[in-house]
């Protein structure tokens, strides 16, 4: 945006320019000096309008070009830089008075949970969200974005805080999962994922338990007939290590377990004799073949809990 802008006078100043403006172009309509002079025609009833000042430069061209004395007509010229300064400053002031001194910390908390929730709300307006994220990222650093950011910020903050430290932040982002869960039916769960999982236990008419202890765990999905569902939705060591330690203290009580992840995962999981799928299509058979044993689970009445 042009900092240098220009505010007639009065709307008589102001109507008497545009009207000379049209004059000079030869146009029967503003619709016709908008589309002459490449200009939105909504930007342009603004300017009339005097609810938009004006772009310097653009108005020295039109009196230039269409010989248009701009004396002619008493006009202000504004440093747009200038006055956005003078009005942040009390701005601030004011906001300082309002919230205390950390009030930057305290404003920006409020729009990111606004913002979280609109996201979570409106699917389009995620998409839309999402979409403007990658293309400014693309702008910048290209295609390969992602990996150029991941060598510049991820990859180098794990060198200069060390793998303890490391660890600690992600046990606590692991433990904030807990928190920060999705609802389905009224049931609270970690990922999208599992709630695909829901959906079909569901559509199958499979009575669960969610995080149900167990042996000191906490199986992803307890079915009927000693039957377990286990979720992995993402890489970390030591949720890996520990989901396998379940499988193993699960395999060990004679349940039968498997593993629904993405294939990137499977690797993991190789050395146990159980399910490992990736596709919903392979585990809706899987419960369809389930739906028609015993729907009784022991020490459940064959409900959701």
């Amino acid at each position: 945006m042009e900092n240098n802008r220009i505010k007639f006078q009065g709307k008589k100043v102001r109507k008497n320019y545009f009207k000379k403006l049209k004059e000079n172009l030869k146009c029967r309509t503003f619709a016709e000096v908008a589309k002459k002079q490449g200009v939105p025609l909504g930007r342009l009833s603004l300017w009339m309008k005097g609810q938009r000042t004006i772009p310097l430069s653009l108005v020295e061209k039109w009196s230039n070009d269409l010989n248009i004395n701009l004396d002619e007509f008493d006009h202000e010229i504004i440093d747009l830089k200038k006055i956005q300064k003078e009005y942040s400053r009390k701005g601030i002031r004011i906001l300082k008075k309002k919230y205390g001194k950390n009030w930057n910390i305290i404003l920006g908390k409020r729009g990111r949970k606004r913002l979280s929730e609109r996201l979570k709300k409106d699917e389009k307006l995620y998409d839309k969200w999402r979409s403007s994220i990658d293309t400014s990222l693309k702008l910048k650093f290209g295609d390969d974005c992602y990996k150029i950011l991941g060598k510049l910020g991820g990859r180098i903050s794990i060198s200069k805080i060390g793998s303890k430290k490391m660890k600690l932040q992600l046990e606590k982002v692991f433990r904030k999962s807990f928190k920060s869960r999705l609802t389905f039916g009224g049931q609270k769960f970690r990922s999208k994922k599992e709630i695909e999982v829901a959906i079909l236990l569901e559509k199958c008419s499979i009575p669960y338990e969610y995080e149900k202890k167990l042996m000191g765990y906490f199986p992803d999905f307890l079915l009927p007939n000693k039957q377990i569902i286990e979720v992995v939705g993402f890489e970390w060591g030591p949720h890996i290590e520990r989901t396998k330690e379940k499988i193993q203290r699960f395999m060990g009580a004679g349940y039968k377990v498997i593993v629904f992840t993405y294939p990137n995962l499977t690797k993991y999981f190789k050395s146990f004799s159980i399910s490992i799928l990736t596709k919903i299509e392979e585990l809706e058979k899987v419960f369809w073949d389930i739906s028609g044993q015993s729907s009784a689970h022991p020490g459940h009445d064959g409900g959701r809990q």
